[in-house]
């Protein structure tokens, strides 16, 4: 049989990452941890407390590396990024992190493209293109979609708007009636929160919404199995 074209790697915690397979991967893979290795003192003290090299097989670092918190991000990585960016020309905006205190997300321009390039891929394999319309709910910063509308639009979609949600669930989701999207991006959470009143706006298998994408948290099948009936869709 060949290969798997992905690994699932088990982390402490009930964490799994899902990772491409094969020697190529290993090798970038190892290749990026001793980049961390040599320009993080924050990377370099993970490593030497775990008594890690890049010399040690790169999916074993991958599954023993514990996750990087928000504060660790905030409080320390934040500033090691400003200082190895000072001199050159980088990119800024505003990333989720945590719906109630988004962080700045600070990157070169090489990567953010390349940041760029993979969710372009992600929602050109769902069917995204020319006469969609695209809409992200969330209760976060509208400045954090933009990211999400850049890699849209260079798909050729026209059509993008952001829905912010507040407390009041029912009059924040009324716009969803009048602007009838194909497209729709959110989080789980808010989706099963709203769901009381957003899935009654269309009788069943009349909605114009045709593809949810869903990112952050894990989709229980039950509501995912759900959302598809009432609204004739598909949620990835």
């Amino acid at each position: 049989m060949p290969e798997a074209p992905f690994i699932f790697i088990e982390h402490n915690g009930d964490l799994v990452s899902l990772a491409p397979s094969g020697k190529n991967f290993e090798e970038k893979l190892r290749k990026y941890f001793q980049s961390q290795i040599d320009n993080s003192t924050y990377y370099a003290s993970v490593f030497q407390k775990l008594g890690l090299d890049s010399t040690c097989p790169p999916m074993e670092i991958l599954a023993e590396l514990p996750p990087t918190t928000k504060e660790v991000y905030r409080e320390t990585l934040q500033l090691e990024s400003l200082s190895r960016l000072n001199e050159s020309s980088f990119v800024t905006d505003y990333s989720s992190g945590s719906t109630a205190d988004s962080v700045l997300r600070l990157c070169t321009t090489p990567d953010d493209l390349a940041e760029q390039a993979v969710t372009e891929s992600v929602f050109k394999s769902v069917g995204m293109g020319p006469g969609d319309h695209f809409i992200c709910m969330d209760i976060g910063a509208s400045d954090i979609y933009d990211f999400y509308f850049r890699a849209a639009r260079n798909l050729g979609v026209s059509r993008t708007s952001f829905l912010h949600m507040t407390h009041d669930y029912k009059k924040a989701c009324q716009p969803l009636t009048l602007l009838r999207p194909n497209i729709l991006l959110s989080v789980p959470s808010l989706l099963i929160r709203t769901w009381p009143i957003i899935s009654k706006y269309w009788a069943d298998k009349t909605s114009p919404i045709e593809t949810v994408i869903h990112m952050g948290e894990p989709m229980h099948d039950s509501f995912r199995q759900e959302g598809e009936s009432k609204w004739d869709c598909r949620l990835y």
